[in-house]
């Protein structure tokens, strides 16, 4: 009975919160004047649910966390994550600085040990400056290095290295990009990596 009070509790005062944040910024809009400022509303917002925004952030409409207040889910500074995102939080996400997050991105954080059906969690990492195509999906414990490029529809199973631009099923390096690499934030802030 108890076990059904929390789950009624969290419906009722979890998911309409997140559902009225979910209506304040869509990847429709501008990152200037008022659209900017409700931006910033939700990503504020969102620490409720332990997500810490960095200034600048964009989450698109159906922004989607699978534990509301679980593990910690930090994203950096001028990030753009598309429309539909799905974070599975049972352990901590770390987005870095100036990242391009395409929509329907998948980012993992558990599965079962398939001999005891026992809960593992691990870490993942995604490194400033990475464009991740629509439909990525990411198993736990990956890291994926500053500057990468990961193809629509890639299944991320292994750590990528910096610079890498990755793609497939299962998401394999096909080549490192020139450095020095010059590119733009979510904002349009150019950056430059080398």
């Amino acid at each position: 009975m108890r076990m059904w009070l929390a789950w009624l509790r969290r419906l009722l005062l979890d998911w309409p919160g997140m559902a009225l944040l979910d209506l304040l910024w869509d990847a429709d809009m501008r990152y200037a004047g008022a659209h900017a400022m409700l931006a910033r509303i939700k990503a504020r917002g969102l620490r409720a649910w332990n997500v810490h925004c960095a200034p600048h952030v964009y989450l698109a409409r159906g922004f989607q966390l699978a534990m509301p207040r679980g593990a910690p889910v930090s994203i950096g500074r001028e990030t753009f994550i598309g429309r539909g995102a799905y974070l599975d939080n049972h352990a901590p996400i770390t987005i870095g600085e100036g990242c391009l997050l395409g929509p329907f991105l998948r980012v993992l954080t558990a599965t079962h040990d398939p001999e005891t059906y026992a809960l593992r969690t691990a870490a993942v990492e995604i490194a400033p400056f990475c464009w991740l195509g629509a439909g990525v999906t990411i198993l736990p414990g990956v890291r994926i290095g500053k500057g990468c490029i990961i193809g629509a529809g890639s299944l991320v199973t292994k750590d990528i290295p910096p610079f890498s631009i990755a793609y497939g099923v299962p998401c394999r390096v096909q080549r490192t990009r020139l450095l020095p690499i010059r590119q733009h934030t979510a904002i349009g802030r150019r950056v430059e990596l080398s």
